[in-house]
């Protein structure tokens, strides 16, 4: 029975067929705040588990014909007992190249595949603060990041149909 084998970088496709590529360049925390609106008072964590609302944005910007800069944006409001304990905000970036993509494939992969692979820091980052903050670390689930995309398109696609015909 012969193998076939695969080289990873060989080179050996095509020439005649696109070349796709997308690829982490960077990243970094570009903003990050935290309020402790009321510090636990005593010397151990508090007994009630903080409640509070989540936020997440996705924000991309092209720096290059081929290159984008992906934030996600995280906002955290948290209250112990009822009352306010702490805020916190944080956009954290990354910068991707790409080759050879159609629009609608690179729109997908800036606003699914990008927040995904950025999402682990963003999560330690959180824990870490929330944790030197005096209350426990908050460990965040994973977002659907897909199912946001998909939500966001159709939102804007009744409304592109709004528009058809009026210019």
């Amino acid at each position: 029975m012969e193998e076939d084998t695969y080289q990873a970088g060989d080179g050996a496709g095509d020439p005649g067929l696109p070349r796709y590529g997308f690829r982490v360049i960077s990243q970094f925390l570009k903003d990050l705040s935290f309020e402790n609106v009321n510090p636990p008072a005593e010397l151990h964590q508090p007994e009630e588990v903080p409640r509070g609302a989540i936020q997440v944005d996705v924000k991309v910007s092209r720096v290059s014909p081929e290159a984008i800069d992906v934030g996600v944006h995280l906002r955290v409001e948290s209250t112990v007992k009822g009352v306010p304990a702490y805020i916190t905000e944080l956009e954290y970036w990354g910068r991707f190249t790409f080759l050879d993509l159609p629009d609608p494939i690179l729109e997908m992969l800036a606003m699914v595949e990008a927040p995904r692979l950025l999402f682990p820091f963003v999560r330690v980052i959180v824990a870490n603060v929330t944790r030197d903050g005096g209350y426990p670390a908050l460990i965040l689930n994973p977002i659907d990041f897909a199912g946001l995309y998909r939500s966001m398109r159709a939102r804007q696609e009744p409304a592109a149909r709004n528009l058809e015909g009026t210019f």
